[in-house]
């Protein structure tokens, strides 16, 4: 990496997100934050997305598109950070947008402290608007499936080398940035969310989001591999499934029992004096199929 490399290199991947990446680029386009590049990877678009991101590769020298033919968010991924030059990873993708004041807050953060994977806070916008509502970002959440950290979050480029990358056995099935962010909770590593809402993340219709499709009736099966997978690639998960059942029992509506009284008497004799009735929480337990 030479002296003329940027700091923090922003990874788009664009799937037919003609209509969305101007918001996503002109926000870039915007940072107070100047030391960065931006490597669009259009993955096989049948719209003019390959079309609109020359146009903006055009009007400034800092942004890179790479065409390839439709093989899915984890190779589009991989494949831009592999060519990336900044020191620093920031995924952000086609139809969010960030704050101008984002890639500063969070390259400050990365840089003046001991975290290495660092997000913010986030707004809704599109169909519905509002705060984003995440989970604390602890190990506990991470591991209880309650992800804290959003993909946009940015982190060394080595890490990623160390990691492998996104896994490509997620590709069409999801959550392949949550599968990512935990290799950084198994290696001990620090993150953090900035109490700042620097990051807007588009709500679209469900037909249209590849999330919602990732885990839609249709695609169950899909869905309860995606689990598999990551409870296989993450053991220490298993941990944390049974200490949520722990503290589900513990949290449940107590049940009747009965204990009984007694006493000796002076010769020894036992005697019932009364049964007392103790509420206490018992738990069902299921057998999974």
């Amino acid at each position: 990496m030479d002296d003329n490399s940027p700091a923090v290199s922003v990874i788009v991947p664009c799937y037919n997100d003609a209509e969305y990446v101007p918001d996503c680029l002109d926000s870039l386009l915007a940072q107070t934050f100047q030391n960065w590049e931006t490597i669009c990877i259009n993955d096989g678009s049948i719209d003019n997305t390959l079309s609109v991101l020359k146009k903006y590769a055009r009007r400034d020298r800092r942004i890179r598109v790479i065409n390839q033919k439709n093989q899915g968010v984890c190779f589009a991924r991989n494949r831009a950070i592999a060519t990336a030059r900044g020191k620093y990873i920031y995924p952000l993708d086609a139809d969010d947008k960030i704050a101008k004041t984002c890639l500063e807050e969070l390259y400050n953060t990365i840089t003046t402290t001991d975290y290495t994977l660092v997000c913010t806070d986030g707004k809704l916008f599109g169909t519905k608007y509002g705060k984003w509502d995440l989970p604390k970002p602890t190990k506990w959440n991470m591991y209880s499936w309650n992800n804290a950290i959003h993909n946009s979050a940015m982190y060394p480029k080595e890490l990623w080398e160390k990691y492998g990358g996104y896994y490509e056995g997620l590709n069409r099935i999801g959550a392949e940035d949550f599968d990512f962010m935990l290799h950084f909770v198994d290696d001990g590593q620090k993150f953090t969310r900035i109490s700042k809402p620097l990051f807007f993340y588009r709500v679209k219709a469900k037909r249209l989001s590849r999330n919602a499709q990732a885990v839609n009736h249709k695609n169950i099966a899909n869905h309860l591999e995606m689990k598999r997978i990551i409870l296989e690639r993450h053991p220490k998960m298993l941990i944390y499934e049974w200490l949520k059942k722990l503290k589900k029992i513990l949290m449940m509506p107590p049940r009747f029992v009965f204990c009984i009284k007694h006493k000796f008497d002076r010769k020894r004799r036992y005697h019932i004096r009364y049964v007392r009735v103790f509420r206490i929480p018992i738990y069902r337990w299921r057998v999974k199929k």
